[in-house]
């Protein structure tokens, strides 16, 4: 379960969507198992998964041909596995940045 201010941001952001607080709250309950962090080396990042079909389709070229490669992207939806420790995500998240920031971003829900 969220904390106050969590849900506070959450009502906030419903009214900006013009959808219900209590279903985009429960959305986030159930993506999320009521965690927005998680302690990575110290301090509190939030929870990430990278999504690798994501990432393939939002690359081209050669940069496509290097995310497949080291095993970053691939056109079928689970074929990127999220290592289960949040300090892996984030290095894969980065080693995606590397290659092409944007594309990487929009790739993690």
């Amino acid at each position: 379960m969220f904390d106050q201010t969590t849900r506070q941001a959450i009502a906030k952001i419903a009214v900006q969507l013009n959808v219900p607080a209590a279903a985009l709250l429960a959305v986030a309950e159930v993506e999320s198992a009521g965690r927005t962090s998680a302690p990575v080396l110290g301090k509190l990042e939030p929870l990430i998964r990278f999504q690798g079909h994501h990432f393939d389709r939002f690359l081209r070229g050669s940069k496509r041909t290097k995310a497949r490669n080291l095993g970053l992207a691939h056109p079928k939806a689970g074929r990127v596995k999220n290592p289960r420790a949040l300090s892996r995500r984030r290095d894969m998240l980065d080693r995606a940045i590397a290659i092409d920031r944007c594309a990487a971003l929009f790739s993690c829900s």
